[in-house]
């Protein structure tokens, strides 16, 4: 419920703050990033490569429309190189592409520790001795 009111903001009010506006965003990046880093992380066989590729895809679902569903900055590097070219769709500003970066890379910071916690041994983590 409150990440969708805040990410989703449009779906629940007819205005928001500007901040609210850069926000969402972001937060979407942040989040799509991590759940991303984390499945690269912990996806382990032959069907990897699968679950990698589902995950990317459901992200881009959830977030595409909100933020572009980038999940990669070399991703936002491009649309934002393509928005110096002309675009005129899918415009990116530099400020905007700015924070896209800092929201993947903490995002993906955040889904690597998941993964390495996710990965670690029992005691590595503090869970208790059977």
């Amino acid at each position: 419920g409150g990440f969708f009111r805040v990410v989703a903001w449009r779906e629940c009010q007819d205005t928001a703050s500007t901040a609210l506006e850069v926000l969402a965003p972001c937060l979407v990046e942040l989040v799509g990033t991590a759940l991303l880093c984390f499945t690269v992380g912990t996806a382990q066989g032959e069907l990897a490569p699968l679950a990698i590729g589902a995950m990317l895809m459901v992200m881009v679902y959830m977030g595409g429309w909100i933020s572009g569903g980038h999940f990669n900055p070399a991703v936002t590097l491009a649309v934002w190189a393509r928005s110096l070219f002309g675009a005129t769709h899918g415009v990116l500003s530099w400020k905007q592409a700015a924070y896209y970066v800092v929201a993947q890379i903490a995002g993906a910071i955040l889904g690597a520790l998941a993964a390495w916690g996710a990965l670690a041994e029992k005691t590595a983590v503090l869970f208790p001795a059977p």
